[in-house]
């Protein structure tokens, strides 16, 4: 066995430069498989969910990538009216590390708390002169569009949508107060370039 205190000190060196080397590859092949396993999700009103989720085979319905979705994950949400609550099964690790939801760059994404089909829902209401079978008639059927149904879901993005008509309900300033888009007490919660529509009130941009 060869005694480090009696090499020269050139071995040394040598020895030191390959330890270094050695933990930066290491280094290197960790982020490089933290990229290499973060994914991307396309979901369109065309598409399906048994589809693979990529832009030519996307899922149909937001709420389904968002059971799928790891930390460090993108799902893209692309053009079209999506009638749904999304319900995220998990959120990210840390900053770096988020679940990202976002609309497609450049396109209209709308997700609404409403539901327009006369024929699977029923209501009673006095319409006064005003004959509904004339007019689209909205509606809302969910409280929320996007809220997490347990805690511990943090870290997550939300970018780009149009929100709408979720039939939130009051609560105590001291209550957790449910809105279209809410975090069930999480934390690390970043929501950018949203577009809301509340009930008789203009385009605000937040």
């Amino acid at each position: 066995m060869t005694c480090l205190g009696c090499i020269g000190s050139k071995t040394k060196s040598k020895i030191h430069r390959m330890k270094r080397l050695k933990s930066l590859l290491f280094l290197f092949l960790v982020l490089a498989t933290s990229v290499c396993l973060a994914k991307e999700y396309h979901v369109s009103v065309k598409g399906s969910n048994s589809n693979e989720s990529s832009v030519a085979n996307p899922f149909k319905t937001i709420n389904h990538a968002a059971q799928l979705a790891m930390p460090g994950d993108v799902i893209t949400v692309h053009a079209g009216t999506y009638r749904e609550w999304i319900n995220p099964a998990r959120g990210g690790e840390s900053d770096t590390k988020r679940i990202v939801y976002q609309a497609a760059t450049g396109e209209n994404v709308e997700i609404m708390g409403s539901e327009s089909d006369a024929n699977t829902t029923t209501i009673w209401a006095n319409f006064q002169k005003s004959d509904p079978g004339k007019a689209l008639i909205e509606i809302s059927t969910r409280r929320t569009c996007f809220y997490p149904g347990k805690p511990g879901v943090n870290f997550i993005t939300i970018r780009g949508f149009n929100i709408s008509q979720a039939a939130t309900q009051w609560a105590a300033p001291t209550a957790e107060q449910i809105g279209m888009i809410s975090t069930h007490w999480n934390k690390g919660w970043i929501i950018e370039s949203q577009y809301w529509f509340p009930h008789c009130a203009k385009q605000r941009n937040l």
